[in-house]
């Protein structure tokens, strides 16, 4: 499988941040290939509805933030 699919699909899974050590391991891959496929995922996403987001060494699926004002519209009219 592509490591860029099972980081995706972990990601998803998940749901809450993982670390790039974490990642790697449940991959049964090496730390830079994790972060290497990261960026790579990060550029595929440049028009997409979703990023990862790094936060302290650690990693999650999120919404662009070029969309966060139709995000928080969304949220503002559902309270």
């Amino acid at each position: 499988m592509i490591l860029k699919s099972i980081l995706e699909s972990v990601l998803f899974a998940y749901g809450d941040t993982l670390s790039a050590e974490k990642l790697a391991k449940t991959a049964r891959t090496k730390k830079e290939e994790v972060l290497a496929a990261i960026a790579e995922l990060n550029r595929d996403y440049k028009e997409r509805g979703f990023v990862i987001i790094e936060k302290d060494g650690e990693f999650r699926l999120g919404s662009n933030p070029e969309n966060a004002a139709y995000v928080e519209d969304l949220v503002k009219a559902e309270f």
